[in-house]
């Protein structure tokens, strides 16, 4: 029997959920958009995106009216992104329990907790903690929560991913992570320019002891570009990582906060705080056919770490020097 719902079109917070509820994953009924296609859950009605406001309107009817019958009436508690165009009918006539989903969420906060139908926030707890605490908010401990489940349910978290073992013994012998970000695609570089980039900074490292996590907005053909890399599926929330790669020692990125809940800050290498010095870069932003090129300075990639001395700020090998000024 259905006993809880689940709203979301996130890997990510799908996976927050269903490490916080192991025991209700069969007896959930899923509405997962066009990001979960992956997901391998018992009960599960699609959510389309469409940029026609009818065909949307048509679509959120049915998945109510759909949600209604296998509910048979019953109001049960619902889970999720109260953000998505699907969630107001939910919000509004079910208790419901945002999980948050990075930190645009986060700012929402105040909104979230003034809101009566809202009984309980879940929010991950990064590294350092946080500086609100609220009777309804529940802070999530990744790792605690991992470690809290028995065999039986790790298994049943890999399977709504479908991780098969074979992958599972794969990541297990690897010690190194890179994590990719869409540089190309946030118009920071074009694409060619954007596998130079990781192509220089792969020099540093063995391939064979290298899994690479591409960024779930990323297009590129990562194992195309690199066929002796290990590159794992897009929709692994790299959060999961921790539990599957349990011999890892270092991280590579750019800036990627993700990062910071899988090692410790010296175990990390970023790539970020030369990026403005390389040639292509200007200051403001650069026009290339019909594409704008924004400078990387409006993500202040320095200021976002308050303690920078605590991390290995490495430069791209430029040996034939015609990659930075």
């Amino acid at each position: 029997m259905i006993e809880q719902i689940f709203l979301g079109n996130s890997a990510y917070s799908l996976f927050l959920y269903v490490l916080r509820f192991p025991e209700k994953i069969e007896n959930t009924l899923y509405l997962l958009g066009p990001s979960c296609t992956f997901a391998q859950v018992p009960h599960c009605l699609p959510l389309w995106g469409s940029p026609d406001a009818k065909i949307m309107a048509a679509n959120r009817a049915y998945v109510q009216q759909q949600a209604f019958l296998l509910l048979r009436g019953r109001k049960v508690p619902c889970y999720g992104n109260p953000n998505l165009s699907f969630a107001p009918f939910f919000a509004k006539n079910f208790s419901f329990y945002p999980f948050t989903d990075g930190l645009i969420d986060k700012i929402l906060f105040d909104r979230y907790l003034l809101t009566p139908n809202f009984p309980k926030i879940y929010a991950v707890q990064y590294k350092g903690g946080t500086d609100l605490w609220h009777s309804k908010i529940e802070y999530l401990n990744i790792p605690h929560l991992w470690l809290k489940l028995s065999s039986a349910q790790k298994e049943k978290v890999l399977n709504v991913f479908n991780i098969p073992p074979e992958l599972s013994t794969i990541f297990a012998a690897k010690k190194q992570l890179l994590l990719t970000q869409p540089l190309s695609e946030d118009n920071i570089c074009t694409e060619e320019e954007k596998r130079e980039i990781y192509r220089r900074i792969l020099q540093n490292y063995h391939s064979e002891n290298i899994i690479l996590k591409a960024h779930p907005r990323e297009i590129t053909d990562w194992k195309s570009a690199f066929p002796n890399i290990t590159v794992i599926p897009k929709h692994i929330p790299s959060e999961m990582l921790t539990f599957l790669t349990p011999n890892l020692e270092r991280i590579i990125t750019f800036f990627s906060t993700a990062a910071f809940t899988m090692l410790k800050e010296n175990q990390i290498d970023f790539y970020a705080k030369d990026f403005s010095k390389l040639k292509y870069f200007v200051p403001h932003s650069r026009q290339e056919g019909n594409r704008t090129f924004v400078p990387v300075a409006a993500f202040d990639i320095e200021k976002t770490y308050l303690d920078k001395n605590k991390f290995n700020w490495l430069k791209i090998p430029d040996p034939d020097g015609r990659f930075y000024r």
